[in-house]
This record gives structure tokens, sequence and C-alpha cells, in this order.
């Protein structure tokens, strides 16, 4: 019955209409005839969740479907892949507790065994606490357990190998203001393997962070510097390097990244130096009037376009066009959104190389 319900759907929305305006005045390119790399098709349930996706490759060739349910509290309890040919190539089962929370996951083959399976545990206050890791039923490849302070920050993470050998053992330290401080990693002989130092400023912003080695030995840096509003325009990046003349181990800056923002607080440019200060990369991005981005564009060290990415919306705020240029201002690959009159994407369609 479900795989009838699949195909009706199927058919219905294959043979929508498909909307054929070539090239807009701003830039950006409309859909072309039906000389897509990709087509998908977005199916959806009496709820209004998705409930299924349908991919076809060049000259309507379907190569791949899906199709999901749900549970009365909305959660997805069943995930089937096909080929193209409508075999089922695998299946995932989902199962919760009585918080909502993932309980288990199950993977199944084309011929209903169990490819692996994954089993989670969780506290009173709904953090995880375990996670094992199954190659098929019963056969434990992993294991991780979970410690938490009495503020659901997390304390402690063990990992242990599928004969419960321990693997690594993670330790986290927090300042009183709850920010992370420390990381410790150690092997399972108790020998320490790499820890991180973190340190934050009276607003909270992370201004720096520290990477020791299994010798205890200090092997990069991290600084980050923020404005008056908490943006951070600058981070620093320093790696060890021996004094030729002192014969000993000194930081020095290897690239720096620096940031801009709009009187909004949004990003508009992002760009790196080297340690001798000379640009390396630049990007530059672009807002409408309603923040959303719409202009992406990569420069490199003497300022030529390498790519730039251009986005457009509907007037609800849905992207329904995504276009990738080359340097040379070649089209590299189009996408474009479609979305029915409740506002949901049914078709996606793309043009140009897939990746």
């Amino acid at each position: 019955m479900v795989f009838r319900l699949f195909i009706s759907s199927l058919l219905y929305f294959a043979f929508l209409p498909i909307v054929v305006t070539g090239q807009s005045g701003s830039g950006f390119i409309d859909d072309y005839p039906d000389n897509y790399s990709r087509k998908l098709i977005y199916l959806y349930n009496e709820k209004g969740k998705n409930a299924g996706t349908v991919k076809y490759g060049p000259g309507g060739n379907q190569f791949a479907s899906e199709i999901y349910e749900y549970n009365d509290q909305g959660h997805r309890i069943r995930e089937v892949k096909y080929s193209g040919e409508g075999g089922i190539s695998q299946e995932t089962l989902f199962s919760y507790d009585d918080y909502g929370n993932l309980k288990e996951q199950t993977m199944l083959g084309p011929d209903s065994s169990v490819k692996s399976r994954e089993i989670y545990a969780y506290d009173r206050r709904m953090n995880r606490t375990e996670w094992r890791s199954y190659v098929d039923k019963d056969s434990l490849e992993w294991r991780r357990i979970y410690e938490y302070t009495g503020e659901d920050r997390r304390m402690e993470e063990r990992r242990h190998d599928g004969n419960g050998e321990l693997v690594q053992r993670y330790l986290f330290s927090y300042d009183d203001n709850g920010y992370l401080t420390e990381q410790n990693v150690y092997g399972p002989e108790g020998e320490i393997q790499w820890r991180y130092l973190y340190r934050h400023d009276q607003n909270g912003n992370r201004i720096g962070v520290l990477w020791y080695d299994d010798d205890d030995r200090l092997r990069w840096i991290r600084r980050y510097l923020y404005d008056d509003r908490g943006n951070r325009v600058e981070e620093r990046r320093y790696e060890p390097s021996r004094s030729f003349f002192f014969g000993r181990w000194t930081y020095r800056l290897i690239y720096r990244f620096v940031f801009r923002y709009n009187d909004d607080g949004r990003q508009i440019e992002e760009s790196v130096y080297d340690n001798y200060d000379n640009l390396l990369w630049r990007r530059n991005y672009g807002y409408t009037r309603d923040g959303l981005l719409q202009d992406y564009v990569w420069y490199d060290s003497r300022g030529n376009v390498e790519m730039r990415y251009l986005l457009r919306y509907n007037d609800n705020g849905q992207r329904t066009g995504w276009t990738w240029y080359d340097g040379q201002g070649n089209i590299e690959w189009h996408r474009s959104y479609h979305y029915d009159e409740k506002g949901k994407l049914k078709r996606e369609l793309w043009y140009g190389e897939v990746y």
C-alpha cells in the first residue's frame, strides 16, 4: 500500500509543468528547459511533513528515491532508500523513548539483514549518557560514556573499543561562569595525548585557544579580537618556530584573519594575511534588504575574482535560485527551487556539474 501511494505521488509531481524563462536582467539564471543534471521531487504526507524525495538524472531517468514515515509525535521512524529500478537499497528504523529522545537506530541492507545499529541512553535531564555502535545486530564496534556536572555541562567522556577496553578519556573543566577552560585527552594507560586551554573575556567571548601535544609542548596558539558589539574582528594564528640564534622555540604569527560587518552586524568581508601581512585571499558578502545572503565573491591575493555565488529569493524569503560563476564569469552550475502554494519545496533542479 505504501509503495502504491509512493508511485501515485511520484506520477503527480513528475508531470508538473516546468517554467522556462531564460536569464533575468539581474544576472540570475532562471530555469532552463529539461537539460538538467539533477531533478529532485519532494513528497509530503497529510500533515505536511516531508515524506520522500525522488531523484532524476539527465533525460528524466530516475536513479534513486527515498520515503519517510513518522509516528504520532512527528518523529521519523522509518527511512527507505530505493534504487532507480525500485528495489530497496537501504532501510533505516528509528525508535524513541517517552521523552522523544532517539533511543535506537538500525540500518538494514537490501536483504533486510542488519548492517549497523546504534543505541543511546539518557539521564533524567535528557543528557546523552551512552552511545553504542554495532557493525551488525550484536557485534559491538565501540562504546562512549558521558558524565555531566550539575549544570548539564559535559565533564567526562570515555571511549571504549568493541572488547570493552578503554581507548581514550576526555576531561573538561569550566570556570565559575560556565565557560570551557580546559580539555584534556588521555590514552588507555592514563598518558596525556593532547590538551586544549581556552580563555574568555568578561563578556564570554573566547579570546584564546592553546593546544599542547603529548610532550606538553605548546603546538599552536589562536588569539581572537572583538568589537564593542561582540563581533569577532580578528583572528591570529601562531605556530612554533625554533630560533636560529638562540636555539629555543618561539611562536610566530602565521596567518591573520580580519572580519568586517555592516551596521546590522552581518559579516560583509573576510580577509586572510600571511605573517608578512600580505593578502592571501578575500571574501565579500552582500545581502538583501531582509538580510538574506545574496552575493558571495571570492578574490585572490591580487584582487581577481576566483568565483562568485548569486542567490535569489521569493517574497516569502525562500531561496529560488543559486548560481555559481567562475573567475571569468562563466556559469559553473545553477540550482533552482520551486514551492507550492503552501510554501513547501516541491521541486529542485540542478544544472551543470553535480557534486
